[in-house]
């Protein structure tokens, strides 16, 4: 029997390594194909962004009245360091509502707001990658500036944005990295393109001004315009037994902590890996209605989003404890020195180039304000102006309740127990 193989005979290995040669180089081909469809992709998503964010107007000498410099003098921030960044978020009241979007966000009266340009919210965030927190710091918009003779809520807009920034670095010893202005209905839009945000309810609530109305205590699922009209309620009712009251705590101080819980709802939603995937449409809801310093970019938003959300992100909230009073015949707000050193030590710990303001009391037994040990775990101590361990992970995790208002005898107000929070 001849010992040559047979014309036309293939060995079986020969076969195998041919039929695997094969696979690797289909493989091979795909991986390419699928790496060349998602990188155009990904290039099609970017210049939809970048294209988006065409109408985003950033503060300059010469910037449109009420958003510019004030004496020509450009806007000079300082860079984050280590894993630290700092921002100052404020809004810019109704200029340039159309009557569409009043009645989208039941906005009343517009023709007599006029020229709207008060910063009626304004919040430090402090955002430290490094140890996956977010510090949320409120400043009550009523705030007297004896050496203005006004509001700090009238500040940007009769002096600019870096009268603004300076003043606030004054007030809270923050240094301030990027800012961010946003339009009135701003907040509406960016709610719809996020799919609106889950807050827990405590009772039945409305506000006939702003429009608010949960009839069912528990979840509730709110859009653009129920996202505003929560974060803007002063003249809030709940339901007691049957009964409409007005809320003890329903004043200016009660609002911001909404807004410190609407922002929680935010990072619990959007701080996933897609964060990418959906800043086209964030970028186009609120491109024309934000306004920010030349550094803070798309790529900075998306590289420190996704950096948290990679191992979850705890918050903390503060409000600037004040008081009640009046300057004149104005109802205004006073900073109160020796709560106000604790917050401002326990909020920027941690922060580089940190330091308690020279005419707040010094705090006993505070470190450095500018080391960069971990944040504190456990709950804040009585009076700091923290919510008691006040925090929620994202993506996906549970949440502990956020923060709402006491106000202790002295008259000092300060975020302390929960009444409304994230959903999960």
């Amino acid at each position: 029997m001849s010992a040559t193989t047979p014309r036309g005979h293939v060995p079986r290995h020969v076969t195998a390594s041919s039929w695997w040669r094969r696979v690797l180089r289909g493989a091979v081909a795909g991986t390419l194909v699928l790496a060349i469809l998602l990188g155009a992709g990904l290039a099609v998503q970017a210049w939809r962004v970048q294209h988006a964010l065409q109408g985003v107007q950033h503060f300059s000498a010469t910037g449109p009245a009420g958003r510019g410099q004030s004496g020509g003098v450009e806007l000079d921030l300082p860079p984050p360091l280590k894993g630290v960044t700092t921002f100052l978020l404020f809004t810019t009241g109704s200029r340039g509502m159309t009557a569409a979007e009043a009645r989208r966000y039941h906005i009343h009266g517009l023709d007599g707001r006029g020229e709207d340009g008060l910063t009626d919210t304004l919040m430090v965030v402090v955002v430290d990658t490094k140890h996956g927190q977010i510090r949320y710091l409120s400043i009550p918009r009523d705030t007297w500036l004896p050496q203005y003779g006004v509001k700090i809520n009238q500040l940007y807009d009769r002096y600019g944005v870096t009268t603004l920034v300076d003043e606030v670095q004054h007030l809270t010893g923050v240094p301030i990295n990027h800012v961010a202005a946003l339009g009135f209905t701003a907040f509406g839009r960016f709610t719809d393109a996020a799919g609106g945000v889950d807050i827990y309810v405590p009772v039945p609530t409305r506000d006939a001004k702003s429009g608010l109305l949960v009839t069912s205590p528990g979840c509730t699922h709110m859009d653009g315009w129920e996202a505003l009209a929560f974060a803007r309620s002063r003249h809030t009712q709940v339901q007691v037994d049957g009964v409409w009251r007005t809320d003890p705590g329903a004043s200016d101080f009660q609002r911001v902590t909404r807004q410190q819980v609407i922002a929680d709802a935010f990072v619990h939603k959007l701080l996933t890996p897609k964060l990418p995937l959906m800043a086209d449409d964030l970028a186009s809801a609120v491109a024309d209605e934000v306004t920010t310093d030349k550094d803070l970019t798309i790529g900075t938003v998306i590289s420190t989003g996704l950096a948290l959300a990679k191992h979850g992100v705890r918050t903390r909230h503060f409000v600037l404890p004040s008081r009640a009073g009046f300057a004149g015949s104005a109802s205004v707000t006073f900073v109160q020195p020796a709560p106000a050193a604790r917050v401002l030590t326990d909020f920027g710990e941690g922060v580089p180039g940190f330091a308690l303001p020279r005419d707040l009391p010094a705090v006993a037994g505070a470190g450095s304000g500018g080391s960069s040990a971990a944040p504190s775990g456990p709950a804040a101590p009585a009076g700091s102006g923290s919510a008691p361990d006040a925090a929620t992970t994202a993506p996906g995790a549970s949440t502990t309740p956020g923060p709402s208002v006491e106000v202790l005898p002295e008259g000092v107000t300060l975020t302390r127990t929960a009444r409304y929070r994230v959903c999960g």
